[in-house]
């Protein structure tokens, strides 16, 4: 609860910092908590991929966890849709993998 808090306050100094948004959304993924991380992911994806375009792989990563949460909650299509979106723009991603593999099973 700490760390979340922690978060929170720090994305409220910076709204549109990627990488505090990223993690926190990353930290609100694994602790079960999918739709506080659609939350933050959702906004996140666009102002991500705008101001880190320099860094292809953390700009699209909000795809890649928005992709696993929306299969967390049930939502395959969702899901899809973004790993089809990380997969056509993250070409050097250490998720990568995972992702094809993702979608291979999910597509079945």
């Amino acid at each position: 609860f700490l760390a979340e808090k922690h978060f929170n306050e720090s994305r409220m100094i910076k709204t549109e910092e990627c990488v505090a948004a990223l993690y926190h959304a990353k930290s609100l993924y694994y602790l079960g908590k999918y739709q506080k991380a659609l939350d933050i992911l959702e906004p996140a994806k666009l102002w991500c991929e705008k101001n880190l375009s320099w860094c292809a792989s953390p700009s699209f990563e909000p795809y890649f966890f928005a992709a696993l949460s929306y299969n967390k909650k049930g939502n395959r299509q969702k899901a899809l849709f973004h790993l089809k979106i990380f997969l056509e723009k993250a070409k050097d991603s250490k998720y990568l993998e995972e992702a094809k593999k993702y979608q291979k099973l999910w597509k079945d």
